[in-house]
């Protein structure tokens, strides 16, 4: 019979963050020096990081409700949120945490608007 004595694995999971360009991305500064401190073997991310409401089809219903809504400001909120997320724990110098991601229904939307027109996949975001 095999024992395993290893030590126990730690894990960070979280989920449906939605970053968005009208919500301050404070909150991943928090969960990211969580992460620092608590060292986790992993930190997986669920999904529905990005809300994406630039791409919400519901909205395409009503003109007035997209006017304001920028695919880029989606984008690059999502990337700052990121960013505030793994800074404290990307400055660990030993043991760092494997990280797995999730795609969720709200990063699912940039597929299905990529297929519908793929020049938004040659845009700089």
């Amino acid at each position: 019979m095999y024992l395993n004595t290893a030590r126990p694995k730690t894990v960070v999971a979280f989920s449906c963050a939605h970053a968005d360009p009208d919500c301050p991305n404070d909150r991943f500064l928090w969960l990211g020096k969580l992460i620092y401190d608590i060292c986790p073997d992993y930190v997986v991310d669920l999904g529905d990081g990005a809300d994406m409401r630039s791409l919400n089809s519901y909205d395409s219903k009503y003109p007035q409700a997209i006017v304001n809504q920028s695919y880029e400001a989606d984008i690059n909120s999502y990337n700052d949120a990121m960013e505030k997320l793994r800074h404290a724990p990307n400055q660990r110098k030993y043991k760092r945490a494997a990280w797995f991601g999730f795609e969720g229904n709200h990063e699912n939307r940039i597929k299905k608007a990529l297929a519908h027109d793929p020049r938004i996949e040659g845009e700089n975001y």
